[in-house]
């Protein structure tokens, strides 16, 4: 229980994604990393609903191609967390059963929860300027 409150604690406060790391993918500009987090939200919600699907159909093909491009979006913005669920997403598919692959897709869904706020955050701050 302990550890569950821990770690409940450490996720508020430790940020989803580094921004000073995507900054320096996206080499130095303030306004392509906020029009990638732009495109990464928009994005998101049809990959999600993509992998769905394909789970119940039982393509675990597209599973693990759909993963594979969500994990390189979450690596571009440097959210490496959401990152490493993804890559989870993506090996379970080639060897595990659907319902394994639901439940690593339902911890990938609750970090992407977790990480929006912050890029819609990054995101407004770029915009109002």
């Amino acid at each position: 229980m302990r550890r569950c409150l821990a770690e409940s604690n450490r996720s508020v406060s430790d940020p989803r994604f580094d921004r000073a790391a995507a900054l320096v993918r996206a080499n130095g500009d303030v306004a392509l990393l906020a029009e990638l987090a732009t495109l990464f939200l928009e994005e998101t919600p049809p990959t999600l609903e993509a992998i769905e699907v394909a789970l119940a159909a039982s393509d675990q093909v597209s599973v693990e191609r759909l993963a594979h491009r969500l994990k390189g979006s979450l690596l571009t913005l440097s959210a490496e967390r959401a990152a490493k669920i993804a890559l989870t997403l993506e090996t379970t598919a080639r060897s595990a059963s659907n319902a394994d692959c639901e439940a690593v897709l339902g911890r990938l869904a609750a970090e992407l929860e977790r990480l929006s706020p912050e890029l819609e955050a990054l995101t407004a701050s770029v915009t109002s300027r």
